[in-house]
């Protein structure tokens, strides 16, 4: 799991996402205070996959936007274009792995409200679900 980490994190380095979030993205946990926008992303599901001489990990990925820019929603819908800009049938390099593709599998776009250093907030929250399937290659 951590090549594939690295492998979204590299494709994510100097993007126009990054800069839409001014290089904030983690992995699961946001730390309290962090400044809007950013992306968040996750690892729901997991599943191995295995034919008599090789082995697949199908992997969900699950990609979360937040932009505190209520307004319009321009800020918001710009994160996401990128996003699907870099990621949809996209190449990733990971160690052990050889991709085989990535692909979307849904999105939505709300508004809800998250407590901040400053108080409750409105805030715009896209999630992005992706699968990736894999060819374990060591």
């Amino acid at each position: 799991m951590k090549a594939l980490k690295i492998g979204l994190y590299n494709k994510f380095v100097g993007s126009a996402l990054a800069s839409n979030v001014s290089n904030r993205f983690f992995d699961s946990f946001v730390p309290e205070g962090t400044p809007f926008p950013y992306v968040r992303y996750s690892f729901p599901g997991i599943t191995p996959e295995k034919t008599f001489t090789e082995e697949y990990e199908n992997v969900q990925i699950q990609f979360s936007l937040f932009s505190d820019d209520i307004g319009d929603g321009t800020e918001i819908e710009t994160m996401f274009e990128n996003l699907v800009a870099l990621y949809d049938d996209c190449e990733i390099t990971a160690t052990g792995h050889s991709v085989i593709y990535m692909q979307r599998q849904s999105s939505d776009e709300f508004v809800e409200e998250h407590t901040t250093t400053e108080g409750t907030k409105a805030v715009w929250h896209a999630p992005v679900l992706y699968e990736l399937l894999s060819l374990r290659t060591t």
